[in-house]
């Protein structure tokens, strides 16, 4: 299953407690809607961070 925290894709900020997803604005509306409505899972973008 895919999940956001392994995502190379996905950063964190520690200094304002914010995450965001690095492929975010390169998602179509219906994608978008699609990974809120169904989930980490249905990311297109997903690409596992191996480092």
């Amino acid at each position: 299953m895919k999940n956001c925290n392994s995502c190379k894709h996905f950063w964190y900020d520690n200094s304002t407690g914010t995450s965001e997803c690095g492929q975010y604005d390169n998602m179509t509306e219906d994608e978008t809607d699609k990974y809120y409505t169904n989930g980490e899972d249905n990311c297109l973008f997903y690409k596992e961070d191996t480092n």
